[in-house]
Protein backbone atom coordinates (compact mmCIF):
# COMPACT_ATOMS: atom_id res chain seq x y z
CA UNK A 1 0.00 0.00 0.00
CA UNK A 2 1.40 3.57 -0.62
CA UNK A 3 1.80 5.59 1.93
CA UNK A 4 0.54 9.49 2.34
CA UNK A 5 4.25 10.56 1.80
CA UNK A 6 4.58 9.07 -1.30
CA UNK A 7 1.31 9.76 -3.01
CA UNK A 8 1.80 13.62 -2.41
CA UNK A 9 5.40 13.19 -3.70
CA UNK A 10 4.22 11.24 -7.27
CA UNK A 11 1.69 14.40 -7.16
CA UNK A 12 4.21 16.83 -7.29
CA UNK A 13 6.07 15.34 -9.21
CA UNK A 14 3.71 14.60 -11.95
CA UNK A 15 3.29 18.15 -11.68
CA UNK A 16 6.52 19.64 -12.58
CA UNK A 17 6.82 16.92 -15.36
CA UNK A 18 3.03 18.51 -16.34
CA UNK A 19 4.48 21.39 -16.47
CA UNK A 20 7.36 20.96 -18.36
CA UNK A 21 5.24 19.35 -20.99
CA UNK A 22 3.36 22.20 -21.29
CA UNK A 23 6.31 24.77 -21.95
CA UNK A 24 7.50 21.95 -24.77
CA UNK A 25 4.50 22.42 -26.04
CA UNK A 26 4.13 26.02 -26.39
CA UNK A 27 7.58 26.31 -27.86
CA UNK A 28 7.88 25.73 -31.50
CA UNK A 29 11.16 26.74 -33.47
CA UNK A 30 9.58 30.13 -34.70
CA UNK A 31 8.86 31.88 -31.76
CA UNK A 32 10.91 34.51 -30.37
CA UNK A 33 13.39 34.98 -27.69
CA UNK A 34 11.12 37.80 -26.51
CA UNK A 35 7.79 35.27 -26.58
CA UNK A 36 9.46 32.71 -25.08
CA UNK A 37 10.34 34.79 -22.29
CA UNK A 38 7.00 35.86 -22.08
CA UNK A 39 5.47 31.91 -22.71
CA UNK A 40 7.81 30.97 -19.42
CA UNK A 41 6.45 33.66 -17.16
CA UNK A 42 3.10 33.05 -17.57
CA UNK A 43 3.50 29.58 -16.93
CA UNK A 44 5.77 29.90 -14.33
CA UNK A 45 2.52 31.43 -12.49
CA UNK A 46 1.18 27.62 -12.55
CA UNK A 47 4.30 26.95 -10.90
CA UNK A 48 3.92 24.16 -7.86
CA UNK A 49 3.83 25.45 -4.57
CA UNK A 50 6.98 23.29 -3.49
CA UNK A 51 9.04 26.40 -5.88
CA UNK A 52 7.26 28.99 -3.44
CA UNK A 53 10.15 30.09 -0.19
CA UNK A 54 8.32 30.34 3.60
CA UNK A 55 7.20 33.67 3.25
CA UNK A 56 5.09 33.35 0.48
CA UNK A 57 3.22 30.40 1.04
CA UNK A 58 2.86 31.86 4.79
CA UNK A 59 1.50 34.58 3.15
CA UNK A 60 -0.55 32.70 0.56
CA UNK A 61 -2.02 30.95 3.36
CA UNK A 62 -3.21 33.98 5.18
CA UNK A 63 -1.34 32.97 8.03
CA UNK A 64 -2.14 35.51 10.83
CA UNK A 65 -1.12 35.35 14.54
CA UNK A 66 -2.44 32.15 16.93
CA UNK A 67 -5.74 33.24 18.88
CA UNK A 68 -4.48 32.43 22.16
CA UNK A 69 -0.89 34.93 21.49
CA UNK A 70 -3.19 37.62 19.99
CA UNK A 71 -5.19 37.70 23.38
CA UNK A 72 -2.27 37.09 26.00
CA UNK A 73 -0.60 40.10 23.91
CA UNK A 74 -3.92 42.02 23.94
CA UNK A 75 -4.45 41.63 27.85
CA UNK A 76 -0.94 42.46 28.88
CA UNK A 77 -1.43 45.79 26.85
CA UNK A 78 -4.34 46.45 28.61
CA UNK A 79 -3.00 45.68 31.72
CA UNK A 80 0.42 47.61 31.07
CA UNK A 81 -0.24 50.09 28.37
CA UNK A 82 -2.41 53.18 28.89
CA UNK A 83 -3.99 54.69 25.98
CA UNK A 84 -6.44 53.39 23.22
CA UNK A 85 -5.70 49.81 21.69
CA UNK A 86 -6.04 48.88 18.09
CA UNK A 87 -9.91 48.27 17.44
CA UNK A 88 -8.94 45.06 15.84
CA UNK A 89 -7.38 43.92 18.95
CA UNK A 90 -10.21 44.29 21.41
CA UNK A 91 -11.82 41.34 19.12
CA UNK A 92 -9.67 38.92 20.66
CA UNK A 93 -11.84 38.98 24.00
CA UNK A 94 -15.18 37.95 21.17
CA UNK A 95 -15.87 33.91 20.98
CA UNK A 96 -13.63 33.23 23.63
CA UNK A 97 -12.68 29.00 23.65
CA UNK A 98 -12.34 27.53 27.19
CA UNK A 99 -8.52 28.16 27.55
CA UNK A 100 -8.86 31.67 26.48
CA UNK A 101 -11.98 32.82 29.26
CA UNK A 102 -9.46 31.14 31.73
CA UNK A 103 -6.82 33.14 30.42
CA UNK A 104 -9.38 36.96 30.29
CA UNK A 105 -10.34 35.49 33.86
CA UNK A 106 -6.52 34.84 35.54
CA UNK A 107 -6.24 38.56 34.91
CA UNK A 108 -9.04 40.48 34.41
CA UNK A 109 -8.50 42.01 37.73
CA UNK A 110 -5.18 43.53 36.79
CA UNK A 111 -7.10 45.78 34.53
CA UNK A 112 -7.62 49.48 35.31
CA UNK A 113 -11.46 49.20 36.29
CA UNK A 114 -11.80 52.30 34.16
CA UNK A 115 -10.39 50.12 31.76
CA UNK A 116 -12.78 47.15 32.29
CA UNK A 117 -15.41 49.89 32.21
CA UNK A 118 -14.95 51.48 29.01
CA UNK A 119 -13.83 47.82 27.62
CA UNK A 120 -17.24 46.26 28.60
CA UNK A 121 -19.41 48.89 27.07
CA UNK A 122 -17.23 49.34 24.29
CA UNK A 123 -17.60 45.46 23.10
CA UNK A 124 -21.78 45.65 24.01
CA UNK A 125 -22.31 48.26 21.80
CA UNK A 126 -20.16 46.99 19.00
CA UNK A 127 -22.06 43.79 19.76
CA UNK A 128 -25.19 45.19 18.87
CA UNK A 129 -23.98 45.90 15.04
CA UNK A 130 -22.14 43.28 14.34
CA UNK A 131 -23.66 39.60 14.49
CA UNK A 132 -19.71 38.19 14.41
CA UNK A 133 -18.91 39.49 17.57
CA UNK A 134 -20.07 36.38 20.15
CA UNK A 135 -19.13 37.86 23.75
CA UNK A 136 -21.51 35.18 25.87
CA UNK A 137 -17.81 34.02 27.65
CA UNK A 138 -16.38 37.31 28.19
CA UNK A 139 -19.60 38.88 29.51
CA UNK A 140 -19.86 36.03 31.94
CA UNK A 141 -16.84 36.93 33.55
CA UNK A 142 -17.57 40.70 33.43
CA UNK A 143 -20.30 39.41 35.22
CA UNK A 144 -18.83 39.15 38.71
CA UNK A 145 -16.35 42.22 38.33
CA UNK A 146 -16.10 44.10 41.66
CA UNK A 147 -17.43 47.49 40.27
CA UNK A 148 -21.21 47.82 39.60
CA UNK A 149 -20.78 49.65 35.86
CA UNK A 150 -19.11 46.35 34.80
CA UNK A 151 -21.76 43.69 36.00
CA UNK A 152 -24.75 45.98 34.96
CA UNK A 153 -23.41 46.33 31.47
CA UNK A 154 -22.65 42.75 31.18
CA UNK A 155 -26.34 41.80 32.27
CA UNK A 156 -27.28 44.21 29.43
CA UNK A 157 -25.07 42.61 27.14
CA UNK A 158 -26.66 39.33 27.92
CA UNK A 159 -30.07 40.44 27.15
CA UNK A 160 -30.52 38.46 23.79
CA UNK A 161 -28.91 35.04 25.20
CA UNK A 162 -30.96 32.56 26.35
CA UNK A 163 -28.81 30.09 28.23
CA UNK A 164 -30.14 27.86 31.18
CA UNK A 165 -26.50 28.34 33.01
CA UNK A 166 -27.16 32.09 33.24
CA UNK A 167 -30.68 31.91 35.41
CA UNK A 168 -28.19 31.23 38.62
CA UNK A 169 -25.89 33.86 37.57
CA UNK A 170 -28.84 36.61 36.76
CA UNK A 171 -31.82 35.59 40.25
CA UNK A 172 -28.47 35.88 42.64
CA UNK A 173 -28.18 39.62 41.54
CA UNK A 174 -31.07 40.19 41.17
CA UNK A 175 -31.50 39.35 44.93
CA UNK A 176 -28.37 40.16 46.22
CA UNK A 177 -26.73 42.63 44.29
CA UNK A 178 -26.23 45.96 46.23
CA UNK A 179 -26.51 48.06 43.75
CA UNK A 180 -29.94 49.35 42.38
CA UNK A 181 -28.85 49.43 38.71
CA UNK A 182 -27.17 46.07 38.58
CA UNK A 183 -31.04 44.50 39.98
CA UNK A 184 -32.96 46.62 37.80
CA UNK A 185 -30.80 45.27 34.83
CA UNK A 186 -31.20 41.64 36.27
CA UNK A 187 -34.82 41.76 36.70
CA UNK A 188 -34.96 43.23 33.25
CA UNK A 189 -33.06 40.21 31.65
CA UNK A 190 -35.12 37.40 32.98
CA UNK A 191 -38.21 38.21 30.98
CA UNK A 192 -37.22 36.65 28.04
CA UNK A 193 -36.75 33.59 29.97
CA UNK A 194 -40.38 33.63 31.11
CA UNK A 195 -41.52 34.19 27.57
CA UNK A 196 -39.07 30.96 26.62
CA UNK A 197 -40.80 29.09 28.94
CA UNK A 198 -44.65 29.92 27.71
CA UNK A 199 -43.17 28.91 24.13
CA UNK A 200 -42.07 25.62 25.66
CA UNK A 201 -38.66 26.34 24.74
CA UNK A 202 -37.18 26.21 28.29
CA UNK A 203 -37.41 23.65 30.88
CA UNK A 204 -40.95 24.21 33.31
CA UNK A 205 -38.85 23.87 36.02
CA UNK A 206 -36.35 26.92 35.21
CA UNK A 207 -39.41 28.97 34.11
CA UNK A 208 -40.67 28.58 37.46
CA UNK A 209 -37.93 29.94 39.17
CA UNK A 210 -37.20 32.78 37.26
CA UNK A 211 -40.82 33.92 37.82
CA UNK A 212 -41.00 32.72 41.61
CA UNK A 213 -37.70 35.41 41.45
CA UNK A 214 -39.51 38.09 40.04
CA UNK A 215 -42.39 37.38 42.47
CA UNK A 216 -40.24 38.24 45.48
CA UNK A 217 -38.88 41.26 44.41
CA UNK A 218 -42.33 42.74 43.96
CA UNK A 219 -43.51 41.18 46.97
CA UNK A 220 -40.72 43.00 49.08
CA UNK A 221 -41.87 46.62 50.34
CA UNK A 222 -38.36 47.30 50.60
CA UNK A 223 -37.13 46.64 47.35
CA UNK A 224 -36.39 50.04 45.07
CA UNK A 225 -39.50 50.58 42.62
CA UNK A 226 -37.03 51.14 40.00
CA UNK A 227 -36.55 47.45 40.10
CA UNK A 228 -39.81 46.49 40.91
CA UNK A 229 -41.01 47.88 37.48
CA UNK A 230 -38.48 46.20 35.90
CA UNK A 231 -39.73 42.86 37.93
CA UNK A 232 -43.35 43.41 36.89
CA UNK A 233 -42.54 44.42 32.75
CA UNK A 234 -40.59 40.44 33.00
CA UNK A 235 -43.42 38.29 34.84
CA UNK A 236 -45.54 40.09 32.30
CA UNK A 237 -45.17 37.49 29.98
CA UNK A 238 -46.00 34.93 32.19
CA UNK A 239 -49.66 33.65 31.24
CA UNK A 240 -50.30 32.37 35.41
CA UNK A 241 -53.95 33.97 36.49
CA UNK A 242 -52.19 35.38 39.43
CA UNK A 243 -49.59 37.35 37.50
CA UNK A 244 -52.70 39.45 35.18
CA UNK A 245 -53.97 40.51 39.42
CA UNK A 246 -50.31 41.89 39.47
CA UNK A 247 -50.80 43.95 36.59
CA UNK A 248 -54.03 44.73 37.23
CA UNK A 249 -53.47 46.27 40.66
CA UNK A 250 -49.86 47.70 39.80
CA UNK A 251 -52.34 49.66 36.45
CA UNK A 252 -54.00 51.34 40.04
CA UNK A 253 -50.57 52.18 41.75
CA UNK A 254 -49.79 55.36 43.17
CA UNK A 255 -46.61 55.45 41.17
CA UNK A 256 -46.60 57.30 38.19
CA UNK A 257 -43.07 54.84 37.10
CA UNK A 258 -45.41 51.52 38.03
CA UNK A 259 -48.98 52.59 36.16
CA UNK A 260 -46.04 52.64 33.13
CA UNK A 261 -44.81 49.18 33.91
CA UNK A 262 -48.16 47.66 33.99
CA UNK A 263 -49.17 48.64 30.40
Amino acid sequence: MQNSNDFNQQDYDESDDDWDLDLDEDLDQDDSEEDIDYLIEDLADDAPFDELDDDELLASAGASEPPMIRLERVLTALITQPGQLDPQDIFALSDLSREGAAAVRAKWTAIPVERRRGLVHQLVELAEDDLDIHLSQFLRIALRDEDASVREAAVKGLWEEIAPDLIGEFVQLLKHDPNRDVRAAAAQVLGPYILAGELDELDASLAMRVENALLSILENPDEDLQVQCRALESIAYSGEIGVRQLIEDAYYAPDDEMRVSAL
